[in-house]
């Protein structure tokens, strides 16, 4: 996932915030006891589920998610977006400027499969949405 305004971060990023912390440096899981709900944490998820099987899949990651919401502190606020295919047939564009917005604003981003046949390879394709949106949100340097 992309998250934390331009960076690429991993579920279990955002679960450090709530109370399980890696130590990457010696492969262990640090456990702080947090009891659910003690300490609320709130992040924002803007989700793409793009074309083809990415709505099937961004749904069951999404189940998981508040499974997850369920057993912690982090309460998530998901915020759906067109991006790809689905996005051009709407607005003739990959990736909507409301779309970048919440990408932008969110604490991380979860993105379904784009694409797929029926836009095949003309001018505005849904690939670009999704090369749009790395270069708009990562940082370089």
């Amino acid at each position: 996932m992309y998250g934390d305004r331009g960076h690429f971060v991993s579920v279990g990023q955002i679960f450090c915030s709530v109370g399980a912390a890696p130590d990457l440096r010696r492969n262990k899981t640090q456990k702080v006891r947090v009891t659910p709900r003690q300490i609320m944490t709130k992040k924002t998820i803007c989700v793409f589920a793009g074309d083809g099987v990415g709505p099937e899949v961004t749904t069951e990651a999404i189940k998981i998610l508040k499974v997850v919401e369920k057993a912690t502190a982090l309460e998530i606020d998901f915020k759906h977006k067109l991006m790809g295919g689905c996005a051009i047939d709407a607005t003739g564009n990959p990736l909507p400027d409301e779309s970048l917005a919440c990408a932008k604003a969110a604490d991380a981003v979860l993105l379904g499969a784009v694409g797929g046949p029926k836009w095949g390879t003309g001018k505005v394709r849904p690939e670009q949405g999704k090369i749009n949106l790395l270069f708009s949100c990562i940082d370089f340097g």
